[in-house]
């Protein structure tokens, strides 16, 4: 693994499982921020979860890809709520998650492998 990738991919689970956790422990600016969008408790837990489910899977190379779908989803997400509420400056600095999420899909695909005839 080069060290790019290394360090998308750590970057991505700490910011991810942070995320995440940060939901579930309800903390008061996330609940803040969801009551504001019109989301309950339960909608902030369950999208902490998948937070920390997708950085879990970003560990396992057999899992990679379906944690980078469920993270970037989750970042993305999270970046139209917040360009919703008005912020356009930090919902743009929330893309790049989606960025690097998007770069590990693109790069976990399966390729074609060459066959001589």
């Amino acid at each position: 693994m080069n060290k790019l990738k290394g360090t998308i991919l750590v970057l991505l689970v700490l910011l991810g499982a942070s995320a995440g956790v940060a939901k579930v422990m309800r903390m008061p600016q996330e609940l803040t921020f969801f009551h504001a969008l019109g989301l309950g408790e339960s909608a902030l837990v369950l999208f902490g979860v998948a937070q920390i489910v997708g950085s879990a899977l970003l560990i396992f190379g057999r899992t990679r890809l379906p944690g980078a779908i469920v993270l970037a989803a989750s970042f993305m997400a999270s970046a139209m709520m917040i360009f919703v509420t008005g912020a356009v400056g930090f919902g743009l600095f929330s893309l790049l998650p989606v960025a690097m999420s998007g770069w590990l899909i693109w790069d976990s695909r399966p390729r074609e492998t060459a066959t001589s005839g």
